[in-house]
C-alpha cells in the first residue's frame, strides 16, 4: 500500500508528489507555479492591510511555489472540499474578525467554509493555526497541526482508494440533510438527558458533541480490529490502516447546524478480511455499500495484490 512519508524537512512536498504520481501519473501535467518574485510581492500587498510584519509560512510558500499559478484546484471526495486559491486571488481580509486571516482556500466560489491561516502579531507566522471558518459563525475550528499534514490527508482520502479492488463507503442511517430536518433518535436522546447541562457558550457545540460521539465508536470498532491510526490523520478527517486495508473516518457536517456524524470508505484487497468490520459498523447504525463502478485497480498498482 502506498501512502505518503511523513516528511518533516523542506522537501515534503516531493515526498508529496512522489506518493501521487505513484498511483496517479499524469495528475501534475497541467500544475502551474510561481516564481520567488511574485511571492515577495503578494507579501508586500499583505503588509498594506495587516499592521504586523508579515511572510509567508514557510510551508505555504512551498505550496504555492508549486501550485499558485493555477486559479483553482482541489482534492475530489471530502464532504468539504476545499477548493485552493492562487496567489493573484488568495488573499480576503474580513474586519468582522478578531485578527487577520490569510485565507488560502474555500468550499466553492460563494461558499462560507474557507481554509486559512489565524495570524497574530504575537506569534510565528510558522506556528499559526491551519484553521476553518464557515457559517458566518464569529469563531474558528482547527482544521490540522499543518498544511503539509492536511495536504497528505486530503491526497490519500482523493487517491488512496485507487489501489485497491474493494470499496465502500458508510454513512449513518439517518441524517439531517433532507426533510424533516429534526435530530436524530440519538441526538434527540442526548439533548434531553444533558439538557440542564449544555448551554450555547459550552465550549463544544451541540453538532461537535455528534461528531465526538459518532466518531469515537467508530474509532473503538477498528480498535478491536487491529487498526492503527496513519499519522497525517486530522481533526476532521482521520485514516486508520490494517495490513491489506484502510477505513477513513470524516467529520459529515450537518447544513442545519444540529448534529454532526460521520462518514467515510474503508478499502481491502481481500474482501473477507472486512467482513467482521462491516457486521460490527452495522450494529451501530452504519450501513457499508460496495462501490461497483471499479471492479479492477490500475495495472501499475496490481504487483500490490
Amino acid at each position: 500500500m502506498f501512502i505518503p512519508d511523513d516528511d518533516r524537512s523542506d522537501r515534503w512536498f516531493e515526498t508529496l508528489k512522489k506518493f501521487i504520481l505513484q498511483i496517479e501519473p499524469t495528475w501534475f501535467q497541467d500544475i502551474k507555479s510561481v516564481s520567488v518574485d511574485e511571492i515577495e510581492k503578494f507579501e508586500n500587498q499583505f503588509r498594506h492591510h495587516v499592521d504586523m510584519e508579515f511572510y509567508l509560512p514557510k510551508e505555504y510558500e512551498i505550496f504555492i511555489q508549486n501550485f499558485g499559478g493555477m486559479p483553482y484546484f482541489s482534492f475530489f471526495y471530502k464532504p468539504i472540499e476545499f477548493s485552493y486559491h492562487s496567489i493573484s486571488v488568495m488573499f480576503r481580509f474580513a474586519d468582522v474578525w478578531d485578527r487577520p486571516y490569510l485565507e488560502i482556500g474555500t468550499q466553492g466560489i460563494e461558499e462560507d467554509a474557507h481554509l486559512c491561516y489565524s495570524l497574530s502579531p504575537s506569534m510565528s507566522l510558522n506556528e499559526a493555526p491551519l484553521v476553518m471558518t464557515r457559517y458566518n459563525i464569529s469563531g474558528t475550528v482547527k482544521i490540522a497541526d499543518s498544511l503539509r499534514q492536511y495536504l497528505c490527508c486530503q491526497s490519500f482520502l482523493a487517491l488512496g482508494n485507487q489501489q485497491f479492488p474493494h470499496e465502500y463507503t458508510y454513512k449513518l442511517k439517518f441524517h439531517m440533510h433532507e426533510p424533516p430536518y429534526e435530530l436524530s433518535p440519538e441526538a434527540l436522546s442526548w439533548s434531553e438527558a444533558n439538557k440542564e447541562g449544555h448551554h450555547e457558550k459550552d465550549e463544544c457545540s451541540l453538532e461537535d458533541i455528534g461528531f465526538i460521539m459518532q466518531s469515537q465508536k467508530i474509532r473503538d470498532i477498528l480498535v478491536k480490529h487491529n487498526y492503527q491510526k496513519a499519522w497525517f490523520s486530522t481533526p476532521f478527517d482521520q485514516v486508520w490502516f490494517q495490513e491489506d486495508s484502510f477505513c477513513s473516518i470524516s467529520r459529515d457536517f450537518d447544513p442545519n447546524d444540529m448534529f454532526d456524524t460521520v462518514l467515510g470508505q474503508i478499502c481491502t484487497y481481500n474482501q473477507a478480511t472486512i467482513l467482521s468490520l462491516i457486521d460490527d459498523f452495522a450494529q451501530i447504525g452504519y450501513q457499508c455499500v460496495e462501490k461497483k463502478w471499479r471492479s479492477h485497480i490500475p495495472a501499475f498498482l496490481q504487483n500490490l495484490l
